[in-house]
């Protein structure tokens, strides 16, 4: 069977994170396809990525590439927080909730701990929390795993949402 780029990204988590060391999941999933990139790149899909690329390509699964942090998540700081809705623009799971000029929140359950709301943030009211304060669970591999996929498949039903919408 041959493979495609687009079943190999498909398997990713999707959360455009680059932690991966590409910029997005569909580089990453091209340089699978041409084997310049080994399948244990993906931290936030971590066990469950690897073995379904494994199974996906035939390959052996390699234990994940990075070590395995406590797991966060994204805190916005009330004070500082000036709503202008950068971090709401570039969050993948849309985990940030909040309007124009007012202070923005995250939904703690939908948040990949990707970092990518962080950079666009003029005032610096985001930091990268333990989730175990919000999740007292955070930690355990089965958690993880089912936390993942859970985030997964949400990226993967708004992706699936916005084609719609360009289609309609």
């Amino acid at each position: 069977m041959l493979v495609t780029i687009q079943q190999i990204e498909d398997q990713l988590a999707s959360t455009q994170c680059e932690e991966c060391g590409y910029k997005g999941c569909r580089p990453y999933a091209e340089a699978i396809f041409s084997n310049e990139a080994d399948i244990n790149l993906c931290r936030p899909g971590g066990k469950r990525v690897i073995a379904n690329l494994s199974k996906l390509l035939g390959k052996e699964p390699l234990a994940p590439a990075k070590p395995k942090e406590a797991p966060l998540i994204a805190w916005v700081d009330p004070a500082r927080c000036i709503g202008c809705t950068l971090c709401i623009q570039t969050c993948p799971t849309d985990a940030i909730v909040g309007r124009s000029k007012r202070m923005h929140s995250i939904i703690t359950d939908e948040c990949s701990g990707c970092r990518l709301c962080i950079p666009p943030c003029p005032v610096d009211c985001i930091e990268m929390k333990d989730a175990s304060e919000a999740f007292p669970k955070a930690g355990d591999d089965k958690w993880e795993e089912e936390r993942s996929k859970k985030i997964s498949e949400w990226i993967h039903i708004k992706k699936e949402r916005k084609q719609q919408r360009r289609s309609s």
